[in-house]
């Protein structure tokens, strides 16, 4: 409709003559309004009637300077050399009308003064359905509350087990749409707003009202993932691109732009058996020439399967010139979010094969999984005008859509900053995550107790989580008992307020601990704080530096490393601490693998299946944050990995089922799963290369209801079998057939 209106305020379109559209405007103005007892003649596409109403709804809202909204009643009938209209006026003379043959026809100022046909209704149909939630916010509230939370119970099934239903609430006088949990948790979605914010309560939100993000910011996610949330709904799997050999039966869509228009399918000179793609680049060809490839008519395809540690595409191409780039660039459907990816070609006049790795974007931006990748676009000398390099043909074929792993890449760099080294007990040592907590106590007599029982499954490296009266037990406790045990403290920073008082207390609890106890090697700034900004969390830091001599580190998930979570990026906090504590789950994140494994016959074959493709995903996800880049004060590029370690701060695997709504928990939630990832982590992390694990957890933490179950001890401290083979009181003894009755899904 823009182009339209623009053509008819030019004089464009199919008017009747002068005089006949000024009678026209006399009698539109000379109307007066009343409420239409009759609809228009209805097209329904959707859930939304496309109508007269709904038409200049939509205008209103898309070109508010034309048809600024007026108070009700909006419609008057006008009839007009035979023909009834619907019609809509404005302060500023301008006027819409719509025909029972559903014509839409503008007046006024914007076409001047000339009855203009602007189109018909079912032009514009699309355009109204697409629109219809910012036109009339409020509307889709429901439908989008529902999408996102059975997505998030999909997702995230430990937090969000399924089983409640939406509900209306008002908080502070203010209407949400709420789903709320037995473990506490609850979601909210903001009503009435265009684009409304989302919201998190309860246990996993410190019990504060957290702002997770707005709508669109899951929307992809929510969408990409519909087939797996409701089984059933899509007839099958969407049909995954692999690659295109240009040799197709039906062949891909090619779309040329900025003086690439000329990218046509062709025989490869020489071989002119085997089909690739000419491209040539006129001679007054933009810098940002290029072509987009796809596998339907408007350039699109199904979403490229990217993964963590799966984040490469491979082109080959020819150019009659070394040294030229060839940029790669992938787009979800509406162009809103992009990463784009940089190769030189080395060959003239010969064909290459190039390797496109998203996980090193060229520009600002970064590979995010949560986006449904679904156009891609090839820019043959990108950043090379026409006028600069002249007019040339290029080649490509053979382009990969399966991401594979990226090979190594040279010269990443780290941000320069001299960092504390990490202690010895971080090479040598076997780490553990500790929670203290028992239903009275504890007591020093529990706190000998588990000291003497991690040390007997040789944990000398023991994670806490905040800073308090008991952890001053602690330490002095295995000070004299247990000498050769170190210590990484936890100061327990967190809530929304950054300097509060409870946060100002347990920092310099924490500092005042750090410097009274030799085996406290190390400290954690907080732990999962997702409240408080990486800014507010790097002045923590820097207050902790500046008062003890340990390392400092900060724990969490890896969407935080990616500058995605709640705290922004984490580019201020990254040049205060020494080392990175990354949290992740195979066992939780089951988006990021197949668990089920149901290419392998059910039985033991598909339990191994499925334990080491939860290793190859724990592997991919550290390497992924490891590759992941930030921006240094100085405002240059640096890689996580070359600047300072990574640790794996939590991970684990349940031994027993005690949150039916996650899906992996019913198959797999078995002591000798848990036993099985145990020593695969232990053998990645001790002759595999792989970096400290702090396994969660020591001990049961009952207190946690559905979260509970990941202890190597159960609560009253009975050893599970993952201990097998240990010296430690009370062990199972380890079966001939060591990972005999492991759980797969079946």
């Amino acid at each position: 409709m823009a182009a339209v209106v623009l053509m008819a305020a030019c004089g464009g379109g199919t008017e009747t003559g002068t005089s006949e559209a000024q009678g026209f405007l006399a009698q539109m103005v000379a109307a007066q309004p009343t409420v239409t007892n009759t609809r228009m003649k209805a097209l329904a596409v959707g859930d939304i009637v496309v109508n007269a109403d709904a038409a200049f709804d939509w205008a209103e809202y898309t070109y508010p300077e034309l048809f600024p909204k007026v108070p009700a009643p909006l419609n008057f009938t006008l009839p007009y050399l035979g023909v009834v209209y619907t019609v809509r006026g404005y302060a500023n003379g301008n006027y819409l009308g719509v025909t029972p043959a559903n014509e839409v026809y503008g007046l006024g100022p914007f076409t001047n003064n000339q009855q203009t046909l602007l189109g018909s209704l079912s032009q514009f149909a699309g355009q109204i359905q697409g629109d219809v939630c910012n036109v009339y916010p409020g509307r889709c509230d429901a439908a989008r509350a529902k999408e996102l939370f059975d997505w998030a119970e999909y997702a995230y099934a430990v937090l969000f087990p399924k089983g409640p239903q939406d509900v209306d609430v008002v908080i502070g006088g203010v209407g949400y749409i709420e789903r709320a949990y037995p473990n506490g948790n609850a979601l909210r979605l903001l009503k009435g707003s265009a684009d409304p914010l989302v919201y998190g309560f309860g246990p996993f939100a410190s019990d504060v009202m957290l702002a997770l993000g707005k709508w669109s910011d899951f929307a992809d996610l929510v969408h990409a993932a519909a087939c797996q949330v409701y089984p059933g709904r899509c007839g099958g799997p969407p049909p995954a691109p692999t690659a295109l050999s240009f040799d197709e039966p039906v062949p891909p869509r090619l779309i040329g732009f900025a003086g690439a228009e000329s990218s046509t399918l062709t025989g490869e000179p020489g071989n002119a058996a085997n089909r690739v793609v000419r491209v040539d680049r006129a001679a007054d060809a933009l810098s940002y020439a290029g072509t987009v490839v796809g596998t339907a008519t408007d350039g699109t395809m199904a979403p490229i399967a990217f993964a963590p540690g799966r984040t490469a595409l491979t082109l080959r191409v020819w150019s009659p010139d070394a040294g030229i780039h060839v940029l790669l660039k992938v787009e979800n459907a509406d162009g809103t979010k992009t990463v784009a990816t940089l190769a030189t070609v080395t060959t003239a006049a010969g064909w290459q094969a190039l390797n496109f790795d998203f996980a090193e974007p060229h520009e600002a931006g970064f590979l995010d999984f949560r986006v449904s990748y679904v156009r891609l676009v090839v820019f043959m000398n990108f950043g090379k005008t026409g006028a600069e390099a002249g007019a040339r043909t290029y080649y490509f074929d053979d382009l990969s859509f399966t991401p594979v792993a990226a090979p190594p890449v040279q010269g990443r760099v780290g941000d320069g900053i001299a960092r504390r080294a990490m202690p010895a007990s971080f090479s040598t040592g076997k780490a553990v995550s500790y929670g203290y907590v028992r239903p009275s106590g504890p007591t020093d007599a529990d706190l000998r107790q588990d000291l003497a029982l991690m040390d007997a499954a040789g944990f000398n490296l023991v994670r806490t989580y905040v800073a308090d009266a008991v952890t001053q037990r602690l330490f002095t406790l295995a000070a004299s008992a247990f000498p050769n045990m170190r210590f990484q403290l936890g100061t327990g920073i967190g809530g929304n307020v950054c300097d509060s008082t409870d946060n100002l207390r347990r920092r310099d609890t924490a500092i005042a601990q750090a410097r009274a106890h030799a085996n406290v090697v190390a400290v954690s700034v907080a732990n999962e704080a997702w409240e408080l900004s990486a800014t507010c969390l790097a002045g923590h830091a820097a207050a902790l530096r500046s008062q003890i001599t340990q390392p400092i580190t900060y724990n969490d998930i890896g969407l935080f490393w990616l500058g995605r979570w709640t705290n922004g990026v984490p580019d201020p906090l990254l040049p205060v601490i020494d080392f990175a504590s990354l949290h992740t789950y195979p066992f939780l994140e089951l988006g990021g693998w197949d668990w089920r494994q149901t290419a392998v016959p059910a039985g033991p074959a598909r339990a191994a299946a499925m334990m080491e493709a939860a290793m190859v995903y724990l592997k991919a996800t550290h390497a992924w944050i490891a590759r992941s880049a930030f921006r240094t004060s100085t405002g240059t590029t640096a890689y996580l990995a070359a600047s300072m370690p990574i640790v794996i701060g939590e991970t684990g695997w349940k031994a027993r089922e005690t949150n039916p709504a996650n899906a992996i928990e019913a198959h797999a939630a078995r002591p000798v799963n848990q036993k099985w990832f145990g020593d695969l982590v232990r053998e990645w992390e001790t002759t595999g290369g792989g970096p400290k694990v702090f396994y969660f957890v020591a001990f049961d933490e009952a207190w946690k209801g559905t979260d509970d179950g990941w202890g190597l001890w159960d609560d009253s401290r009975r050893p599970r079998y993952g201990l097998c083979g240990l010296p430690v009181p009370a062990a199972p003894d380890c079966k001939a057939d060591l990972y005999l009755g492991a759980g797969f899904f079946n």
